[in-house]
């Protein structure tokens, strides 16, 4: 005798709904949190501040940045306490991190603190990527991946001063490029995972390891 098994055609189906749900759950709700703390404790009260002036003249819309600048000084001319008497301090290159404000100016304009919620949305992208690796490549349990997404978001590492300044949001985007580049990685799509690696590495200096490794 023969056993005939009859599957749910639409089995597959919910299932990949029910994995879009909560990984889309992954992204909103520590946006959303971020999104709330700011706008009651910190929109109002936020203005640019220390380093944060060089970044946006050098790199907002506003300011008619030079975008050849971004590729061949970098950071070199940004911090100098006596122009035409001090020597540059620094002369990392990071063009991605002058996009970041571009774009900021190009959707925000002048309202300053409104930079921020790029911040958030990078915050809760590196929930999302973490989220997201714990199911589909370590095949983790759906509670275990929850786990996973809310050590991400309060992890020390995290980067509270990201936080409350646009200009400490470097680090972490480098973060989530190289974590995206994993995943393209583990799907064999090594174009993309090289193109988000090259621009880790234009992000943030720091992330020169990802490439070698």
């Amino acid at each position: 005798s023969h056993l005939i098994v009859w599957r749910n055609p639409l089995h597959g189906l919910v299932n990949r709904k029910s994995t879009f749900i909560f990984l889309a759950l992954s992204f909103v709700a520590p946006f959303l949190a971020l999104a709330t703390y700011w706008a009651f404790f910190i929109r109002a009260a936020y203005y640019p501040s220390g380093d944060e002036f060089a970044l946006l003249v050098a790199s907002a819309k506003t300011f008619h940045p030079s975008i050849r600048a971004w590729f061949f000084d970098g950071f070199s001319h940004y911090f100098l306490a006596y122009p035409g008497l001090s020597h540059p301090s620094t002369d990392f290159i990071r063009p991605v991190a002058n996009f970041t404000y571009y774009l900021n100016s190009v959707i925000f304009g002048s309202h300053w603190s409104y930079y921020l919620l790029f911040n958030y949305a990078v915050q809760a992208g590196l929930v999302f990527v973490s989220t997201k690796l714990a199911l589909e490549v370590l095949l983790l349990p759906t509670r275990l991946a929850v786990l996973v997404g809310i050590m991400s978001f309060l992890s020390p590492a995290f980067g509270w001063q990201a936080f409350f300044a646009p200009s400490f949001i470097f680090d972490l985007l480098a973060s989530l490029f190289i974590m995206i580049a994993l995943h393209e990685l583990w799907r064999r799509r090594y174009v993309s995972a090289w193109t988000l690696l090259t621009l880790a590495v234009f992000t943030k200096e720091t992330a020169l390891f990802a490439p070698i490794a």
